[in-house]
């Protein structure tokens, strides 16, 4: 199996139009590691190691913002020895960048509804809330061109607008309003854009 995704890379560095069921970005990364690199097994694994990496980063990120850097730190360890991401970030056919471009989704997404209530003055609470959401804008097109918008995207998104809907409070502060509201828009044009390729 994993030749099979060598070989794909291959022949995206060759330039022809391979046909594969996966997201495009492992191969994609693939095939750029293979032409700066070579064509080895550690080139061809090196992106999809990186992307366990990035995998961790989120998980000590979204620990760090909401529950300090100790919880930081026990996120990355116990993420970093998870057999599921070990396996996924071991092989060619891995799929470490779908775990870690949701794993963003995620992060940006509470980052965004969630802002600190710390006394900030309002203009750099609107600007941490529009840094959030450009990182959560950016993460979810990553999310689906490393995992697609059903499995990548959707899910952290969906469930920190449910978070926010179930609350039922419609924040006063402003900033909190605006990222809520990216939230739950971009999530119901993911779920839109997921029901429509569907049918």
């Amino acid at each position: 199996w994993e030749l099979n995704a060598a070989d794909l890379a291959r022949d995206l560095l060759a330039g022809e139009a391979a046909e594969s069921k996966r997201a495009p970005l492992t191969p994609w990364l693939t095939a750029r590691s293979f032409g700066v690199f070579g064509v080895h097994e550690w080139s061809g694994r090196l992106p999809v190691a990186l992307g366990g990496l990035l995998a961790i980063v989120a998980a000590a990120g979204w620990a760090w913002r909401f529950a300090g850097r100790r919880a930081a730190l026990y996120a990355a360890l116990v993420a970093g020895t998870s057999p599921l991401l070990l396996f996924n970030a071991r092989q060619m056919l891995g799929d470490a960048w779908g775990m870690a471009a949701s794993g963003l989704v995620g992060l940006c997404a509470a980052g965004a509804a969630f802002l600190p209530s710390q006394a900030e003055d309002e203009a750099t609470r609107r600007k941490h809330a529009a840094l959030w959401i450009t990182g959560l804008v950016a993460s979810v097109l990553l999310a689906v061109v490393a995992a697609g918008a059903l499995q990548g995207a959707l899910p952290p998104l969906a469930a920190v607008a449910l978070v926010l809907l179930l609350r039922g409070v419609v924040p006063r502060d402003p900033a909190r309003r605006m990222g809520g509201g990216a939230v739950i828009v971009l999530a119901a044009g993911v779920a839109l854009f997921v029901v429509r390729a569907v049918v």
